[in-house]
């Protein structure tokens, strides 16, 4: 695994690097790939915003896993401009 940046500013770049690069791959893919990149996407935020809230990463991650299909569309979207503000 690549280091984390330590810095919260840094922190926050690397997290709109990955909402850039999730974005971007959306503009270029097929419906069905889009649907796994939504379930990236989500599983990516998530499992972040888990482990700034003190989860262990290895938890955070498996409990992404099962968030990630059963949240709603609207909570989503409440929880990415939530984390953008």
């Amino acid at each position: 695994m690549y280091p984390k940046p330590k810095h919260i500013r840094y922190r926050s770049l690397h997290f709109l690097f990955i909402i850039t690069f999730v974005l971007l791959l959306k503009k270029h893919c097929s419906e069905v790939n889009k649907h796994e990149i939504k379930i990236f996407e989500r599983h990516t935020i998530l499992t972040g915003m888990l482990t700034r809230l003190g989860v262990d990463p290895e938890t955070a991650a498996e409990d992404a896993c099962k968030m990630e299909h059963v949240i709603s569309d609207e909570s989503m979207a409440a929880l990415k401009k939530f984390i953008e503000s």
